[in-house]
């Protein structure tokens, strides 16, 4: 169904005349496939313009009160001697679009809600509209453009033929959504119904599409075929894997036997064994003629050979007798492996397994004797030489491990003691002695102090020290600065304590180069180190003791500038501390 408008619109002061074909399918199932427009423009001077890389603008739009109930956008058109195709439904939604579908813009049973109403030069003047229309409300088609110059914006009423979109598709649905009945097939509602008319139905429906196999089946038609045949109510097994089966009835006792060919009933032989060890008649079996019996097979009593006597059979050998065990005489072949000895007879646990006496294999006199001899108790002499484990890379195998604790109150002469931190040994007039062990620590990152009087800790040379230790302490200092007026203020921050360190500036020939200090932590004011040059890289040494009183703690190294100077003094990366206990 086609309808054909013819409009007269005015732009930039002259007059064009635009002609617009609508075309609708009869079919609803295309009815989202869109409106086919055909348009067709003619200029005020009689020609039909040509364009390329135009934006046409489709709006369809309420009676009267122009709001939009669709807004379509079609970039990079061409229009070729006045003639242009759209397709209402394919085109971009515009910003003012309420996102309605086309069975949606036409039905007038519904109200639609949130639109925007435009006014003739298409400018967005009302927002959040409601429209409810009547049973005979018709559309208007806008179709907006520009052909330089000119701006077109034209209006087109729209029938009674879009309606046939709702019409056509049954309250929204499309064909797809609808079964059709074929009178020449089985394709109807009924039949369908019974298809899927549960979920056991379909999924046995859908099992046989896709695997072309039945979930179960309770009755089949046909007959059977392979090693049985048959209906279902009347199957006969013909084979065994694949050998023929006589068809000759059984009666009571008989079995089935393969002839050869087939196979066959048969009755068992009233005596099936015809000879033992080639021998026939009445037989009877000797231990040569049956292998494997062991123990447990009966023995002849008797005095001839293959028999035993009744009792003691002095033909046995190393038969043990009451005199035996009561001499002591007991051989290896007396006593089976598995055996053991009465518990009166080995006292209170009355038990020695195998295992126990392997361990006294070898002991050669008193077990005592033989451990003092190589580990003695305190007091003892041990002979030989202790030899420890060799250690390796795993955990738990030092050689030699001494748990940390608490040193004796009163030094013993020739002991090693740790607690946890120092090695002492106490040598025979009874002075206890640190076994001195360096410490040596790097300083593997440059500090910077800057316009700064204020000490601080050293990143680096810091260590805990042990109550009632004194401690030797000697430091490098790579030491850099960018104005020697600023100075070295240096101390040490102690536990507990006291400390009689000194510093130095090798090479100078200052006054200042050098400095002492004496006295507890924070007690004195902190010394000064003085620099040799003016600026540049230099070399100081501090070196003294620490006397750490009752309370052990951290050691820490505490330095500034003297004199506040917007530059760096730097203790720098490769400075080192040696220190250890005295």
């Amino acid at each position: 169904m086609n309808k054909v408008a013819m409009n007269f619109l005015q732009a930039m002061n002259f007059f064009y005349i635009v002609l617009l074909g609508f075309s609708f399918v009869s079919t609803a199932a295309f009815a989202e496939m869109g409106v086919p427009i055909q348009l067709k423009l003619k200029s005020p001077s009689g020609t039909f313009p040509t364009a390329s890389g135009l934006e046409f603008k489709l709006l369809v739009l309420t009676p009267a009160s122009n709001c939009i109930l669709r807004e379509e956008i079609f970039s990079a058109q061409t229009i070729v001697s006045g003639r242009i195709s759209l397709n209402l439904g394919s085109g971009l939604r515009g910003v003012s679009d309420p996102n309605l579908s086309l069975n949606q813009v036409y039905d007038n049973s519904k109200s639609k809600i949130g639109l925007s109403c435009v006014d003739a030069n298409n400018n967005v003047v009302l927002t959040g509209q409601v429209y409810n229309p009547t049973s005979i409300d018709q559309r208007i088609i806008r179709v907006v453009t520009t052909i330089a110059p000119d701006i077109i914006i034209v209006n087109f009423n729209m029938r009674a033929t879009p309606y046939a979109i709702q019409a056509e598709s049954v309250g929204g649905k499309v064909a797809a959504d609808i079964v059709v009945n074929n009178a020449n097939t089985q394709m109807n509602q009924t039949n369908l119904n019974d298809l899927l008319f549960d979920a056991t139905r379909f999924n046995n429906l859908k099992n046989i599409a896709t695997s072309g196999q039945a979930n179960s089946a309770t009755n089949f038609t046909g007959t059977l075929a392979g090693d049985i045949s048959g209906t279902q109510g009347a199957t006969s097994v013909d084979r065994i894997k694949g050998v023929a089966v006589s068809s000759a009835a059984p009666v009571a006792g008989n079995v089935l036997q393969f002839n050869g060919t087939q196979y066959v009933p048969v009755a068992i032989p009233s005596a099936p064994v015809t000879s033992v060890a080639g021998r026939t008649s009445a037989v009877v079996l000797s231990s040569s003629d049956i292998s494997g019996l062991g123990g447990a097979a009966a023995l002849n009593v008797g005095a001839a050979a293959g028999t035993v006597a009744a009792g003691d059979d002095a033909r046995f050998s190393e038969l043990i007798t009451s005199a035996r065990i009561s001499d002591g005489t007991i051989t290896n072949i007396d006593i089976s492996a598995a055996a053991s000895i009465d518990a009166t007879k080995v006292g209170a646990t009355g038990v020695v397994s195998n295992a126990e006496y392997n361990f006294l294999d070898g002991v050669t006199s008193s077990i005592q004797t033989q451990l003092n001899a190589r580990l003695p108790l305190d007091g003892g002499t041990m002979t030989g030489t202790l030899i420890a484990r060799v250690p390796t890379a795993a955990a738990n195998t030092a050689s030699l491990k001494l748990p940390a604790g608490t040193l004796m109150t009163t030094p013993e002469a020739g002991a090693v003691e740790s607690n946890g931190q120092i090695l002492y040994y106490t040598d025979s007039a009874g002075v206890r002695r640190v076994i001195p062990l360096e410490t040596v620590i790097t300083k593997t990152v440059t500090q910077n102090v800057n316009n700064s009087t204020t000490l601080v800790n050293d990143n680096a040379f810091t260590f805990t020290a042990v109550a009632n230790t004194r401690y030797h302490i000697k430091i490098f200092i790579k030491c850099s600065n960018a104005n020697n007026a600023m100075q070295i203020k240096w101390t040490f921050l102690l536990p507990s304590g006291t400390m009689e360190v000194s510093a130095i500036n090798p090479g100078s020939g200052t006054a200042n180069a050098g400095s002492w200090l004496t006295g507890a932590s924070l007690s004195v004011a902190s010394p000064v180190l003085g620099m040799v040059t003016a600026t540049g890289n230099q070399v100081a040494i501090i070196d003294g003791l620490i006397s750490v009183g009752g309370t052990g703690g951290a050691v820490t190294l505490q330095w500034a500038q003297q004199t506040a100077v917007a530059a760096n003094l730097s203790f720098m990366a490769g400075s080192y501390m040696v220190y250890k206990p005295e």
